[in-house]
């Protein structure tokens, strides 16, 4: 999920943390920032209903734009069925 979100990371913090560390105030890294900011928040979005809606255990499938999931049985969860 932080690879997802990874670009949002570097082209919104990564400028303003640098002008921070070389001690250069610019206007337009600080409007560009936020702008992306904003214009990222589908992905924040899109990250946070895939953290609330699927279950931690499920596979994700895309086709296209469509996303699936399947969910898969944990190993410690199957049991021998076979009577004794």
């Amino acid at each position: 999920m932080t690879l997802r979100l990874m670009p949002l990371r570097v082209t919104t913090h990564l400028p303003l943390l640098l002008s921070a560390v070389i001690h250069t105030a610019s206007v337009w890294v600080a409007f560009a920032s936020v702008l992306n900011a904003l214009a990222s928040a589908v992905d924040v979005l899109g990250a946070a209903m895939v953290l609330w809606q699927i279950p931690p255990t499920a596979i994700l499938r895309n086709q296209g734009w469509r996303t699936y999931w399947e969910l898969t049985i944990p190993n410690h969860a199957i049991t021998d069925t076979r009577s004794r």
